[in-house]
C-alpha cells in the first residue's frame, strides 16, 4: 500500500531552506528594519496622515523595492553558486516580473502597515506578509532563466 502521509508527499530542500534563513537573518531583517525606521523617522517623519502614508508608500515601493528585490535575488543566486555573470543575466531576466508582483502584494500590505501598524511592529507585520512573498520568490529564483 502506498504511503500518502503529508511527510512523504512534501520534499524539502534543506540547503535552499538554509539559504533563505541566512538571507532573512543577515540581509532582509537588518536592511528592512533600518529602512522602515529611516523612512518613518528621517525621510517622512511625523504623525501618521494620509499624505505621509502615501509618501512612505511611494518611497518604499518605487524607491526601495526596485533596488531591494533584485539585490535579494542576486545574493540568493550567488549563495546557490551561480557566477556573477549568470546572476546579472538572471536578475535582468526576472526583475521586471518580480517588481510588478511585489507591487501587487506589497502596495496594499504596506499601505496597511504604514497607516495602522505601530513602527515597532512594522517589521513583524512585514514578516508575516513575507511568508506569502517568499513562496513566490522561491519559485521565481528556481526558474531557469
Amino acid at each position: 500500500q502506498e504511503d500518502t502521509t503529508i511527510s512523504t508527499k512534501i520534499k524539502n530542500d534543506w540547503y535552499r531552506t538554509g539559504r533563505f534563513f541566512l538571507m532573512g537573518s543577515l540581509w532582509v531583517a537588518p536592511v528592512t528594519s533600518y529602512w522602515y525606521t529611516t523612512l518613518a523617522t528621517r525621510l517622512v517623519p511625523g504623525k501618521t496622515t494620509a499624505i505621509r502614508v502615501a509618501k512612505r508608500l511611494a518611497l518604499d515601493q518605487f524607491g526601495f523595492a526596485p533596488l531591494f528585490c533584485p539585490s535579494f535575488m542576486g545574493l540568493l543566486w550567488l549563495l546557490e553558486g551561480y557566477s556573477m555573470t549568470d546572476v546579472g543575466y538572471k536578475v535582468v531576466a526576472v526583475a521586471p516580473d518580480i517588481i510588478v508582483a511585489n507591487w501587487v502584494l506589497w502596495i496594499p500590505a504596506m499601505a496597511i502597515n504604514f497607516s495602522v501598524i505601530p513602527l515597532k511592529f512594522q517589521v513583524l507585520y512585514g514578516n508575516v506578509i513575507a511568508l506569502l512573498w517568499n513562496v513566490y520568490i522561491s519559485y521565481m529564483s528556481s526558474k531557469e532563466g
